[in-house]
């Protein structure tokens, strides 16, 4: 039975046979040229990070942990750039089915009824049969791989049904907007929003509770998935014949191939459309918040330290604190910063506050290029 969750590990200390699953593992060497593995573990609470040192790695030989196990984990919980992280001592397998599953499967907070009425109800607003039908038609084919797919293997939505949470906040934020831009479509939009991820059905794989990329994943990517998706239901059901060379079924791929906005970010063309920009925006949006929220929950509103270590997929560290106002702005902008001063408080103090924020951004600098070279 688990009785300490990831949840629960938020201060430095020993860790004695804490059961958790392994959902990621990289080898690596120091600079002396000693292996050791970076090691991700996971419950239903959350993610922690760990070290597997030398001395352990040639212990277990070939013997290495592997993705989606459960295992029992001893060592010390310690804090290294901003984050606390296990420095595994012993690590032994949990035999399976000896755990109960759920203990380690994360899932969206919304269940699977909440987020299918949710987005069907979008979909029923479609008015463009042809395009309703068509989009319907691929979610009633693919029903169970698109409500059960995470929208990512880690930055985000990174769970059970979170390719379908991403889907519905995309389409929820986009009904915010709705009263503000007159001149866009919003069938395509919605049906963009529900397609545009869409390949993620095929590009990831859960084993147990921890998703992966698959194979064709990694050689096609999600986005031509999904036309490749598109195009076999054309050839399976001649009722879309003719909407397969409509102006709307271009208009749709272009959406669903712009979406990532960059041609370096992964999309082979960039927004063109103003629906295509929509969209992008939108997946823009929700992933990059969802990514901010795994940062602060993995990371912890306890901890002491003011900013996460720099995340990867959103390229800066994340502030963490919550203080209102000016009480966590430095002291030497708080001392420029004097009420009392006669000649006003932003034009006569505007040079020494901007020096002081170039010389925060440059140690900023300088510890993500040493943080480099680690």
């Amino acid at each position: 039975m688990k009785d300490i969750f990831i949840k629960d590990l938020r201060s430095p200390g020993s860790v004695e046979g804490v059961i958790l699953g392994v959902s990621g593992l990289n080898r690596g060497k120091d600079k002396n040229g000693n292996p050791y593995y970076d090691i991700e573990f996971i419950d239903v609470t959350g993610r922690i990070f760990g070290k597997i040192w030398k001395e352990l790695v040639i212990a277990l030989g070939s013997n290495i942990p592997e993705l989606g196990k459960v295992y029992k984990v001893s060592g010390n919980l310690q804090e290294f750039r901003g984050a606390l992280q296990i420095s595994v001592s012993d690590m032994e397998k949990v035999k399976d089915g000896s755990y109960n599953l759920e203990d380690f499967l994360m899932r969206a907070e919304q269940s699977h009824v909440e987020l299918e009425s949710g987005i069907v109800a979008y979909l029923n607003r479609i008015q463009d049969a042809g395009l309703r039908s068509f989009v319907e038609r691929i979610l009633l084919d693919h029903k169970k791989d698109f409500y059960e797919s995470a929208a990512a293997k880690v930055n985000h939505h990174h769970y059970v049904g979170g390719l379908a949470q991403h889907v519905l906040e995309m389409l929820n934020i986009m009904d915010s907007l709705k009263g503000f831009y007159s001149h866009v479509d919003y069938d395509l939009v919605i049906a963009g929003i529900i397609l545009h991820d869409f390949g993620k059905v095929q590009e990831l794989k859960r084993t147990g509770f921890s998703f992966d990329y698959t194979i064709k994943g990694k050689l096609l990517g999600h986005m031509e998935i999904i036309c490749e998706i598109m195009e076999r239901t054309i050839v399976k059901y001649q009722e879309f014949k003719s909407f397969a060379v409509s102006g709307k079924y271009t208009l749709l791929k272009h959406i669903i191939l712009g979406h990532h906005g960059r041609l370096e970010y992964g999309s082979p063309v960039e927004p063109q459309t103003i629906e295509a920009e929509m969209v992008s925006k939108l997946d823009d949006v929700s992933w990059k918040m969802r990514a901010f929220t795994r940062v602060i929950e993995d990371t912890g509103l306890a901890a002491e330290q003011d900013f996460s270590k720099r995340d990867f997929a959103i390229g800066v560290p994340i502030y963490l604190k919550k203080e209102s106002g000016i009480a966590r702005m430095p002291y030497y902008i708080l001392d420029e910063m004097d009420s009392d001063s006669s000649e006003g408080s932003v034009e006569v103090h505007r040079k020494p506050v901007l020096k002081a924020l170039k010389d925060e951004k440059a140690k900023e600098k300088t510890r993500i290029e040493q943080e480099n070279l680690l």
